[in-house]
């Protein structure tokens, strides 16, 4: 199974990613099959593509949301 990278940040030309562990990995932009955005969820297949992880960036950012709504109503 294919490691899979949080887009941190997107300077010019260059994407910078976090894995679950720590590990961060930059590279460009270019290398990156369709669009690309902070917050995605991406991973290198099996041919060496660089691909955002649609279903798992939708998961990621409504688990994010719900974080921020237990935050919210906890300091009220």
């Amino acid at each position: 199974m294919a490691k899979k990278f949080f887009v941190d940040r997107i300077e010019e030309d260059t994407v910078f990613c976090e894995g679950d562990d720590g590990e961060e990995i930059k590279f460009d932009l270019s290398a990156v099959e369709g669009r690309v955005l902070e917050g995605d969820v991406v991973f290198r297949d099996e041919t060496g593509n660089i691909k955002t992880d649609l279903d798992a960036t939708l998961l990621r950012k409504k688990k994010i949301s719900n974080l921020k709504k237990c935050i919210y109503n906890t300091k009220k």
